[in-house]
Order: C-alpha cells, then structure tokens, then sequence
C-alpha cells in the first residue's frame, strides 16, 4: 500500500497481499498532463504544406516532425467545431486538445 501512495494513488485500489506493490509498478509508463485550468486550447494555423519550406508553406517532413512533437507533448487533436461547442470529451484523461487550421489549402 505504501507503494500505492508514493506512486499519487488516492482512489481505490485492489490489494492482493501476496504481491508486493512498488511505486515503480504502479507509476504510468505514459506521462500525464494536467488539464489546462485557464481553458486555453492551442490552435495552430497552417497555410501550404508543400516545397520548398517558406514562410506560408511548411514541408511534409516538418508538418509530419509538428505532428509527432505534438502527439510526444500530449496534443491530442479535436475538431473546431467542438471546440466551438465546448464539446471536448472525447480528449483522453491526461492529454490536452488542440485544434489544426488550414488557410489558403
């Protein structure tokens, strides 16, 4: 049990007293983010994916590199639209949303 609460446990937990707990066995391999108390959402705005990289226009290997730093840091992508809604549940616990614009496409 010690491990459980070393670990931030502070719900309910099923306890086998023939299996050692350890706070390393029950620490989440995937980080967690806290939820962004203010209600700010990053919206990021794209205008070209194409080549060459310029100013208006972001390459496929970067827009792709974007996409993997985000999905890394915890982004999960929501829809404007629901955003607009105030509908954001489908966001994961432990994941914040953002939103992905393209003008001029």
């Amino acid at each position: 049990m010690e491990g459980a609460r070393q670990a931030g446990g502070r719900g309910w937990l099923l306890w086998d007293p023939r299996v050692k707990y350890t706070g390393e066995a029950l620490v989440s391999a995937q980080p967690v983010y806290p939820p962004q108390l203010n209600g700010q959402v990053l919206v990021l705005e794209y205008h070209l994916i194409g080549e060459p990289e310029d100013r208006w226009q972001r390459t496929p290997a970067n827009f792709r590199a974007d996409l993997e730093r985000l999905w890394a840091e915890g982004y999960y992508p929501v829809n404007l639209r629901d955003l607009a809604a105030g509908d954001l549940g489908m966001v994961p616990a432990g994941k914040r949303p953002v939103v992905l614009t393209f003008d001029d496409s």
